[in-house]
């Protein structure tokens, strides 16, 4: 009887996952039609906090956004750029890293700005993945951070969840 519970169980999981990605494809398509006029309107912050409450109202995730220093506007090609790389990674998140909780910190300095994007999930070896010739929402990252002058840096462990960072140089004087 255990058993039969067990597998309900697991295509209930299984089943709420394929929701949850669907939905995230979903969002990611709607999120793409936007123009980047919209995102400069609303601006990083508040277009990364609409892709969070809609990752935590699935109610698989609990998100957190953390906001540190003075902020400051960015270039609006740049914000766009950012926000999509937010998109791929709660999305390589939700669909490989069995986490429970999914941060992002915009930490804006007079020298530089950091978005850090990390998950509490079951983490993965990198030289593995890039072995396998997977992780293409990894390397599109990476290009996307060089694309607007940022250094691009992983750290993910077995067990240990996955951390991106991405740290923008700023033009102030």
């Amino acid at each position: 009887v255990g058993n039969i519970s067990d597998e309900k169980a697991q295509f209930k999981i299984d089943s709420t996952k394929n929701l949850v990605s669907k939905a995230i494809n979903d969002l990611r398509n709607l999120s793409r039609s936007l123009h980047g006029e919209r995102i400069g309107e609303i601006g990083l912050q508040e277009a990364i906090a609409n892709e969070l409450r809609i990752v935590q109202n699935t109610g698989q995730f609990k998100t957190d956004l953390k906001i540190t220093g003075q902020v400051y506007k960015l270039d609006p090609q740049k914000e766009m750029v950012l926000f999509r790389i937010v998109q791929e990674a709660l999305h390589n998140a939700v669909k490989h890293s069995n986490a429970a909780h999914l941060k992002v910190l915009l930490n804006y300095n007079a020298a530089d700005f950091t978005l850090n994007i990390s998950d509490d999930g079951s983490g993965f070896i990198p030289d593995q993945l890039a072995i396998s010739q997977t992780g293409i929402g990894l390397k599109s990252m990476q290009n996307r951070a060089a694309l607007i002058g940022g250094q691009f840096s992983l750290q993910s462990s077995k067990n240990n969840g996955t951390s991106i960072s991405i740290q923008l140089p700023t033009a102030k004087p």
